[in-house]
């Protein structure tokens, strides 16, 4: 039993942006979840939870217990003469890098205080050393499975943007062709309005675009001519939209 010693409570989450402030850690369900758990078990038992401290690390590149957040737990917990209390040990382990899941094993079994399991309603001193194996070969599944989702989400985004992109590039030949034949369709009229300009003359994309407005054809997507689709269609039939410079 705890007996009349209090609790410390340490709650940890990893998280994908420094949280603002204790209304960011309020927001995190997971967090929330934790301290729900230990304040069912002190409840329970009648037991004082003296001090909550949050936890948190940026990306999943190390354990829980190698944060500061930790260390400052066991600290205070130290301090009060008080034993730790996390919510859901298993779970914690699950969500931590396989590669420092051993590191992170190692640690708990080397603190000086007892650290509680809320869920399990059992300190981590008092599991059998086959009972801490498993948790780590669990914790190690779940941290490879983890990981491989994580990939095949990244890859299928991947393709997905990769599909996206050739469609969009098919789709942008598609129309850069229709607009070359409707420009062929229109070269006989072009050269002909050309054809009109005195010797030498450029015909100016703005005359152009009076002209084929006059003459009641619509431009490209519907509507008047203007300057700018007249220059294109200049470009498209590969005729001058200005005087040469010296």
């Amino acid at each position: 039993m705890i007996g009349s010693k209090g609790l410390v409570s340490f709650a940890f989450a990893y998280l994908n942006r420094r949280p603002a402030g204790l209304e960011d850690f309020n927001a995190n369900s997971w967090l929330r979840l934790q301290n729900t758990m230990v304040a069912r078990f002190a409840h329970s038992h009648g037991h004082d939870i003296i001090r909550r401290l949050p936890g948190f690390a940026i990306g999943r590149r190390k354990a829980f217990t190698q944060t500061r957040h930790f260390h400052e737990a066991v600290a205070v917990a130290q301090a009060h003469g008080a034993e730790l209390i996390m919510g859901d040990l298993q779970e914690l382990l699950n969500r931590t890098p396989a590669a420092t899941i051993a590191v992170c094993i190692a640690a708990l079994d080397e603190i000086d205080v007892d650290l509680w399991d809320a869920r399990r309603e059992r300190t981590w001193r008092s599991l059998a050393a086959h009972q801490r194996k498993a948790m780590e070969e669990l914790a190690m599944i779940s941290s490879h499975a983890k990981s491989h989702t994580i990939r095949a989400g990244l890859s299928l985004v991947r393709r997905d943007h990769a599909a996206s992109s050739e469609n969009a590039a098919r789709a942008s030949a598609a129309n850069a062709s229709k607009a070359d034949r409707r420009a062929a369709d229109l070269r006989v009229l072009v050269e002909r309005e050309l054809a009109t300009m005195p010797t030498g003359g450029i015909l100016s994309p703005s005359v152009l675009a009076r002209r084929l407005n006059e003459k009641g054809i619509a431009a490209p997507r519907g509507g008047a001519w203007s300057h700018n689709s007249a220059k294109n269609l200049l470009h498209r039939l590969r005729l001058p939209d200005e005087p040469a410079r010296d």
